[in-house]
């Protein structure tokens, strides 16, 4: 029995050797694919021969690489590498080779060579993805190289920990290996240091030196271990956070420094820095309206940081977010980030539209967020984060995750005053980087004025510096020309009204003569405009004409949209057409013209047609909502098309939108609709017997407005009704008014490219035009 098991010991031993040597082959980029090195300078073919026949001697049973020492072929080969008749250059050549014993010779030959001490950084780099045997052989030659006072056994760590063959630290042997090269390199003197070398190490690569260090259990090597902690706590690995987000560098000297240090700015600075770095630090939230400064915090209290010694990285959810594809690399790399931003190293997370980690990350298999995989970090403290966001979104938070409510400290920035505001702007105007004073007190007063009237979308003081400071580029772009080598700090002429109105016209859409209150309206080029665009309909078009009138002399209410109308009447009268001319005069085009045909909003569930997806649902986009549309242009006309049919929550929606011309969606972010018009339109009331018996004057004689007016009132809320400010009945179209729209359409007709380049005229007699009435016109379309 005791000879059978000897048999299968050392079978199983020979198995083991082979693998061994097989995985340097897999792991070791030298070895495979090296050619066969040549014949050493001075050395015969016929001792090369002896050299390879020597390794083809060594038994395949070896259990430990210490084995092949002790046997004849291996001893005789060492000798002859270390010979004078190989050069060092050759021996290490045959060590990175692809015959394994043949490497392992010349390896031990390095050991014991007298003139081998240069090669120790060569196999220092080999040594990590080496077999157990090779890094047998290694040992041994470092161990006999290198200078007593050189700390290599942190290299040698560093170098097996970042190039390791899977599963190695499990192979025991192994293991003691490095143990006694530790213990024999510590005896000899040693003090042991990783030095300068662990920097540029991979998170995966360090948690292994640590395993590693745990597995040596050598007392005396307690200093490489408290180096390693010390340097994970203080080092943060830049280049890797730059991968993800921004990190915020220290101050330029020759980068112009725009942020004016108010008291209240500096209020909020001294109330985050020192919630960031008590005893007991907190996260803190930064809530307040776009426009109000938050950004200004940010960026000083960052400057003021970055000379404390922190790092301040800035990242949001669609940062974290890009490149990820399969499931599980969120989760790591959020554990990643968490790992580098430890409060220990010092490190400030900035999180702009930090609601949105809410629902970032959500999907179909998982309903974890962002947020979900961050609490527990900030909850402990374990990562500083500030946070910003908006009152309206910061609400919604909270309703969703009550926790946040304590697990960050609310710091609240409300906008300037009226007082506050004028004052900044007045010393922005004087900062030396514009290389002057740029606009007087009455233009940064009249700025201010246009900017409450048409940049409510952000608050004091963001509103008027944003203005003033596009205006400023603009003329300087202007005064530079196309092809400006001037600096950017090079002078510019002071900011004038007139300059003020070109730049809010190119934001808004709006004409230069509804803005400038110096330029007079022309009503009657007004009416006349609208009048082209539809015929027969006198009082829509009044109704128009007084309303931009209204706007021009800044006295519709400040608080609503620009206008609520709901034009009612028989179809194809021309309400969307009107609406669409509206968006031509008003905004400059008609494509600043958002319909929503409401027959589609019948149901609970279109309701996220208006607002978007809500916070629990990733896989709903926000885009191509209607709070979508209006954030990215306020300014614009939209068109409710046959409103009646909507269901009654979408009534009820509008109903706020009406009042105080806001709209949050489920994720808190707020849409300004104060800067709109809303024109709805319904065919209630205004309905006619189907057919084309009914002739044009019938269909008038039948036609009662204020029978429209009656249908509308009762089928709206009066709450409703009461927040429209008109309602304009569209009268069916007469046969006088047909004719004309009639002659119109066939002008334009005949104008189309393939028509217009013909050879040919087109003249139409009366009765023509008479029969396309009589065949083309039915009362109810």
């Amino acid at each position: 029995m005791d000879f059978v098991l000897g048999i299968v010991v050392a079978a199983f031993a020979g198995l083991i050797i082979r693998a061994l040597v097989g995985i340097r082959s897999q792991v070791d980029p030298r070895v495979g694919d090296d050619p066969i090195p040549a014949p050493p300078q001075g050395v015969s073919d016929g001792s090369r021969e002896i050299l390879y026949e020597l390794s083809r001697q060594m038994p395949e049973d070896v259990a430990h690489p210490a084995d092949l020492l002790n046997e004849p072929a291996f001893q005789r080969g060492t000798r002859m590498l270390t010979a004078p008749a190989y050069s060092i250059d050759e021996v290490v050549g045959y060590a990175g080779g692809q015959n394994h014993v043949l490497s392992f010779m010349a390896i031990e030959a390095l050991a014991r060579r007298s003139d081998a001490a240069d090669t120790v950084d060569t196999l220092i780099e080999w040594i990590g993805p080496t077999s157990p045997f090779g890094q047998f052989f290694m040992h041994r030659a470092i161990k006999a190289q290198a200078p007593a006072d050189r700390p290599v056994i942190g290299e040698v760590l560093i170098q097996i920990s970042m190039r390791r063959p899977e599963g190695w630290l499990e192979f025991m042997p192994s293991v003691d290996d490095l143990r006694q090269f530790a213990s024999d390199r510590l005896d000899g003197g040693e003090t042991p240091s990783f030095g300068p070398d662990l920097g540029g190490m991979e998170p995966d690569a360090l948690d292994h030196l640590k395993k590693l260090l745990g597995a040596l259990k050598d007392r005396r090597l307690r200093r490489l271990r408290e180096e390693l902690d010390e340097w994970q706590t203080g080092h943060v690995d830049i280049e890797f956070l730059k991968t993800i987000g921004r990190v915020h560098m220290s101050k330029d000297r020759h980068a112009p420094d725009t942020i004016i240090e108010h008291p209240a700015l500096l209020k909020h600075v001294a109330d985050v820095h020192t919630a960031l770095t008590s005893d007991a630090p907190r996260s803190v939230l930064l809530i307040g309206e776009a426009g109000v400064g938050k950004g200004a915090v940010v960026s000083t209290l960052a400057k003021r940081l970055l000379h404390e010694g922190w790092t301040v990285f800035e990242a949001g959810s669609p940062d974290i977010l890009a490149g990820q594809k399969f499931i599980g690399e969120l989760e790591e790399r959020v554990r990643d980030l968490v790992r580098q931003l430890s409060r220990r190293r010092r490190v400030l997370w900035v999180i702009p539209s930090f609601h949105q980690l809410a629902w970032a990350g959500r999907h179909q298999y998982s309903p974890v967020s962002i947020l979900d995989l961050l609490m527990p970090y900030i909850e402990q403290s374990e990562v500083l984060v500030l946070g910003k966001t908006e009152p309206g979104a910061f609400e919604r938070l909270i309703q969703q995750r009550p926790s946040c409510s304590t697990a960050l400290l609310g710091c609240r920035v409300p906008p300037l005053s009226e007082r506050e505001t004028l004052s900044l702007a007045l010393q922005w105007a004087e900062l030396p980087v514009h290389g002057g004073t740029v606009a007087t007190r009455a233009t940064i007063i009249e700025a201010w004025r246009l900017a409450q009237q048409y940049l409510a979308d952000k608050a004091a003081p963001g509103n008027l510096l944003h203005f003033l400071s596009i205006t400023l580029e603009r003329l300087r772009t202007e005064s530079a020309g196309a092809a400006s080598s001037a600096s950017p700090t090079a002078t510019a002429r002071r900011i004038e009204t007139g300059d003020l109105v070109v730049t809010l016209s190119r934001l808004t859409g709006l004409p230069a003569s509804i803005l400038d209150e110096r330029a007079p309206l022309d009503l009657d080029a007004l009416r006349r405009h609208f009048e082209a665009r539809v015929l027969g309909q006198p009082e829509a078009v009044q109704c128009l004409v007084e309303r931009v009138a209204m706007i021009k002399a800044h006295v519709t209410d400040p608080t609503r949209p620009l206008g609520v109308f709901l034009f009612a009447g028989p179809t194809g009268t021309g309400k969307t057409e009107i609406a669409k001319s509206l968006a031509e005069f008003l905004f400059g085009s008609p494509d600043r013209m958002i319909r929503l045909d409401m027959s589609e909003f019948q149901t609970e569930e279109s309701l996220r047609r208006i607002f978007g997806s809500s916070g629990d649902d990733e896989r709903a986009p926000t885009e191509g909502s209607l709070v979508a549309a209006i954030r990215k242009q306020p300014f614009s006309v939209v068109l409710l098309d046959e409103f009646e049919k909507a269901h009654f929550l979408v009534w009820d929606v509008f109903l706020q939108v009406f009042d105080d011309g806001r709209l949050t969606d489920r994720r808190g972010n707020l849409a300004d609709f104060r800067q709109a018009v809303i024109i709805l339109t319904s065919n209630l009331g205004g309905l006619v017997p189907t057919g084309t018996s009914l002739g044009f004057s019938k269909a008038l004689e039948q036609f009662r407005p204020e029978a429209v007016r009656r249908t509308v009132e009762r089928s709206f809320r009066r709450e409703f009704v009461n927040r429209i400010d008109r309602i304009v009945v569209f009268h069916p179209l007469a046969r006088e008014t047909m004719r004309d729209i009639l002659v119109r359409e066939l002008d334009a007709a005949f104008q189309r490219r393939g028509l217009r380049n013909r050879g040919w005229a087109v003249e139409w007699e009366d009765a023509a035009i008479e029969f396309l009435l009589d065949k083309g016109f039915t009362a109810d379309m």
